[in-house]
């Protein structure tokens, strides 16, 4: 059966040391492929990055066992059903491999605008000093406070004049690159949503010529769907199927699970006298 995937890409986790090679059809359904992978992959490690931080004391590790033994049975009881579970699969929501997620880049904020001082003024107190009793007597004293008073204020007045122009320019420029970056983010988020559409538009289409029995989109449907049935094996699912329109057929070409893929945890004890663990294993899977 010749291959059809035309989009590759390698992923690991170094700290589960897992590795798996991941193919699709698309960009978008490898990047999915991707990101749902290492989704599970990171939510494993933060599980036992959550127990190792629990087994702590005794009564922490017996919890620990007890947790362990109850997902093991759980684990084993789906193992044993898979093949009832699968001969009875539940309806493939098409809607699922659309994208409705919102843009998650978040719109700027706006700027801080600095405020103008207040102005200095001509009438205020500290410009008007109040003479002494020489200077209401003699002109001249009069005269020179006054001026005194004036080039005060003049002074004032300039750093004022040239603070003001400060504020004002860098103000300017503030507003400048918000309205750009802005500009961009609105840009941006627009061709997010023109993308989001294009792919939700593109599935649709593919679902409508799958119901008109296209064999492209009958190949594409049966194989997104075989790739979504649950699975209670963490394993490479590799799905390849090939669908004949003449006489309806439809060929599945899937990749089981290898030994080592096969959980075989059954129970686990806590030995105090031991301070260890104890594994008991499913000898019908190993």
């Amino acid at each position: 059966m010749a291959s059809k995937f035309l989009y590759k890409a390698e992923i690991k986790h170094d700290q589960l040391n897992k590795y798996r090679i991941i193919k699709a059809e698309t960009q978008y359904e490898l990047d999915q492929k991707c990101n749902n992978v290492m989704a599970q992959w990171n939510t494993q490690w933060a599980k036992i990055v959550e127990r190792r931080n629990r087994i702590r004391s005794i009564e922490d590790s017996i919890a620990y066992a007890i947790e362990m033994t109850s997902q093991a049975e759980a684990v084993q009881q789906d193992l044993g059903t898979i093949l009832l579970n699968s001969l009875r699969p539940y309806p493939f929501n098409i809607e699922k491999l659309k994208d409705f997620s919102e843009y998650s880049v978040p719109e700027p904020q706006k700027p801080f605008f600095q405020q103008i001082p207040p102005k200095p003024n001509r009438t205020q107190l500290k410009y008007n000093t109040k003479p002494s009793f020489p200077a209401r007597i003699i002109k001249k004293k009069r005269i020179e406070l006054k001026e005194s008073d004036t080039a005060a204020f003049q002074a004032d007045l300039d750093v004022w004049q040239a603070q003001k122009k400060l504020i004002e320019e860098a103000n300017e420029l503030r507003s400048i690159q918000y309205q750009e970056a802005l500009a961009h983010w609105n840009q941006n988020k627009a061709n997010f949503k023109h993308k989001q559409t294009q792919v939700n538009q593109e599935i649709d289409t593919l679902y409508a010529s799958f119901s008109d029995g296209e064999p492209a989109a009958v190949e594409w449907y049966f194989k997104v769907a075989l790739e979504d049935l649950a699975n209670p094996i963490d394993y490479e699912k590799k799905v390849d199927v090939e669908y004949t329109a003449e006489n309806k057929m439809l060929v599945i070409d899937i990749a089981l699970p290898k030994k080592d893929d096969i959980p075989t945890l059954k129970k686990l004890n806590y030995i105090k006298s031991r301070m260890n663990f104890k594994k008991f294993i499913n000898q019908k899977r190993t």
